[in-house]
């Protein structure tokens, strides 16, 4: 598989694929993703190209949790 954006030239195959869907599945569980027109993206294109229009927004990254306070019993 290719990806379809630009001149990228990144390609992913799979020994153990079994056929085109699995190799899809395969492909997307590695980090490539479709964009809203249905294009397939490798993980670079899929940060770095101007051109891919994401599916879903991006989720805020949280970088301090704060931990609900704890009862002590004693």
């Amino acid at each position: 598989m290719w990806c379809e954006f630009g001149t990228c030239i990144e390609r992913y195959t799979h020994v153990d694929a079994l056929g085109e869907r699995d190799l899809r599945v395969r492909a997307l569980a590695a980090g490539w993703r479709y964009d809203l027109l249905g294009r397939l993206a490798c993980p670079s294109c899929v940060q770095h190209d101007e051109t891919f229009w994401m599916t879903h927004p991006p989720v805020p990254a949280r970088r301090y949790w704060r931990l609900p306070p704890t009862r002590r019993e004693g």
